[in-house]
């Protein structure tokens, strides 16, 4: 489907240019869309070792610690913004 032609196109899109935010962000959307979370959180991390300052980045990935209920990174989150 169209999320999965997505996958590829960003993926895709990194191999050639892995220093992107912006891409490994929007590739955690479509991978959480897939229901691929170890994808989405290690892609969120990715981004944010990139571009710290957009907080669009820590929010995703909150939302990712919640859906996980894993709480000591929820609060990790809490200490380091």
């Amino acid at each position: 489907g169209l999320l999965d032609q997505a996958e590829s196109h960003y993926e895709t899109a990194l191999s050639l240019n892995p220093q992107q935010a912006q891409t490994w962000g929007s590739l955690a959307v479509v991978y959480t869309k897939l229901k691929k979370i170890a994808r989405a959180q290690t892609s969120l991390e990715k981004a944010i070792s990139i571009d710290p300052s957009l907080p669009h980045f820590y929010f995703n990935l909150a939302m990712i610690f919640e859906f996980q209920k894993d709480y000591v990174h929820q609060a990790f989150l809490k200490i380091h913004l």
